[in-house]
Order: C-alpha cells, then sequence, then structure tokens
C-alpha cells in the first residue's frame, strides 16, 4: 500500500512539473521514461483529485457589505413569495434557483 502511495505522489510531482516546464506531455514523457498515454492518465488522476478539493461550498458573509441582518431576514421573507426566473436541477440533487 505505501509503495502505491509513493508512485501515486511520484507521478502527481511529475504532474506538477509537466505544468511548470511548458513541455508538450509527449516531450516531457519522453524526457521522463515514460509513455504519453501513462503520463495522460496520471493527469486525468491529477485533475479528478484537485477537483475534489475544489468542490467545497462557499459562503459569502452578507456582513462584510455593510447589510443589516434584520434586512437580510426581510429580503428573504420577499425572496419566497416570488417565483424563480430560472430553475437548475443538477444531476446531484442540487437544485439553483435565479430570482
Amino acid at each position: 500500500m505505501a509503495k502505491r502511495q509513493n508512485a501515486a505522489q511520484e507521478m502527481f510531482k511529475h504532474v506538477a512539473r509537466q505544468r511548470e516546464s511548458g513541455m508538450t506531455i509527449a516531450n516531457y514523457a519522453k524526457q521522463i521514461g515514460i509513455t504519453t498515454t501513462k503520463l495522460q492518465y496520471w493527469i486525468r488522476k491529477f485533475n479528478a483529485r484537485e477537483a475534489v478539493k475544489d468542490s467545497g461550498m462557499k459562503f459569502i458573509d452578507l456582513s462584510s457589505f455593510g447589510a443589516d441582518p434584520d434586512s437580510l431576514k426581510e429580503e428573504a421573507s420577499k425572496v419566497k413569495r416570488r417565483n424563480p426566473q430560472i430553475t437548475v436541477t443538477l444531476p446531484n440533487g442540487v437544485c439553483v434557483k435565479i430570482y
């Protein structure tokens, strides 16, 4: 198991180095002695891992804009009474409504 983790870490280092170098995937793979296909596979795994890291929800603190919390509650109640102009339901069940 540790051997696999070390191999993955090593390949992720190569993905980062390839990006920093500005070389094409084919040229970088040739330089380090692996196939282009193998490097592309590790790039896909690296991108998937990065996407998971970035998928956390982010909130905007409206108080930083000088908004009064009571007025925000009042505005929220108004929004509940209106119909959304656009509703998008994602495959994972998340529903985004734009008023």
